[in-house]
């Protein structure tokens, strides 16, 4: 693989993180900073061979490591590189000093939020600083979305959590993840929801959705929804992973490879170091099987090209009937709101 490849590169700029999560995948006992010059090797490396890409920075918690945001702009605007930046944040760190620094850049910013208060805080720990954070956003006038990962303890409450997070003029979009079953020794309270549960939870999330976007001036996203939408619209099968193509990879401070932020530091999907890329982990990954038995006679067959590979591996197949109920729900939806039918293929 050539680094040209890329179109999504992932920089854990730090393994430190102020909070605790119950289902966190990155199972660290030392905190790891990543020098800024390998933020700006990897930089340079991959703008010498690619025209545009996007960079996410995430971490741990990468707002634990505030010195590096001012210096990683200014950097792209010197080497004139053309990216769009992003940055996945619990929002719990935002000061004066980096809220000016974004409103400066203005990166795209994802904050994980699982539910209201009290669920956030039994899954992550200081909500009140979360949503805290969600108000000094609003008075920066910076726009933010959010992702919830998905699971048994937090389903009934994310509907309640769309209409919330509605409440803010800044609020762009949401997206669901689908719990990751990585850890070893994980709290046994948290598992995937049950299926009926989550059916019933993703259609009343899909009517709130569209009651908000009748109210407010600039519509919010969801984004599984906007990747099914882009499917039917394509009719090709897109992998839901550019890692499978070789187009994504997640960097860690010590500068080893991976396909993505899920799989890091997991062996098994080892992908090298930057002195000495192999990709050997991006091939581990494109060879997991993504799809359910019952996909072959699938009316989406056509285009669906199954779920997250790794999200797949780590759960052992068990996420796979979750993506079904999703699109389901997502044809029967963009049909009402169309008036027209997928199964006769007059959708857009």
């Amino acid at each position: 693989m050539k680094l040209k490849n890329i179109k999504f590169l992932m920089l854990l700029i730090t393994t430190s993180c102020n909070l605790n999560c119950s289902y966190c995948y990155l199972e660290i006992t030392k905190t790891k900073i990543m020098p800024f010059e390998l933020a700006e090797e990897v930089l340079s490396l991959v703008s010498s061979v690619n025209n545009f890409f996007h960079v996410q920075i995430t971490g741990g918690e990468p707002l634990c490591y505030p010195d590096f945001f001012e210096k990683f702009f200014r950097l792209i605007r010197r080497k004139d590189v053309r990216v769009s930046v992003g940055i996945q944040t619990n929002g719990t760190l935002f000061e004066p000093a980096i809220l000016k620094i974004f409103r400066r850049y203005n990166p795209q910013i994802t904050i994980s939020i699982d539910g209201p208060p009290e669920i956030q805080e039994d899954l992550r720990g200081k909500a009140t600083a979360t949503f805290r954070g969600l108000h000094k956003l609003k008075d920066y006038e910076l726009g933010f979305r959010v992702n919830s990962v998905v699971t048994n303890v937090n389903i009934n409450f994310l509907p309640k959590l769309l209409l919330l997070l509605g409440s803010f003029p800044n609020f762009l979009g949401m997206g669901l993840s689908l719990l990751v079953k990585k850890q070893k020794k994980g709290p046994e309270k948290l598992t995937l929801p049950d299926l009926e549960i989550f059916k019933e939870k993703v259609a009343e999330f899909l009517k709130n959705f569209e009651i908000l976007n009748r109210m407010r001036n600039k519509e919010i996203t969801f984004r599984e929804l906007e990747v099914f939408k882009s499917l039917v619209k394509s009719r090709k099968k897109e992998f839901f992973c550019p890692s499978i193509k070789y187009k994504g990879m997640a960097v860690t401070p010590e500068g080893e490879i991976y396909p993505c932020t899920q799989t890091v530091y997991d062996s098994y999907f080892f992908s090298g170091t930057l002195e000495d890329p192999h990709f050997n982990g991006h091939l581990n990954l494109k060879k997991i099987n993504k799809f359910h038995q019952l996909c072959f006679s699938c009316r989406f067959n056509s285009f669906c090209a199954g779920d997250c590979p790794s999200r797949t591996y780590y759960n052992r197949n068990k996420n796979l009937k979750f993506l079904c109920i999703m699109y389901d729900l997502f044809s029967k939806y963009v049909n009402i709101q169309t008036g027209r039918d997928l199964n006769e293929n007059l959708l857009f």
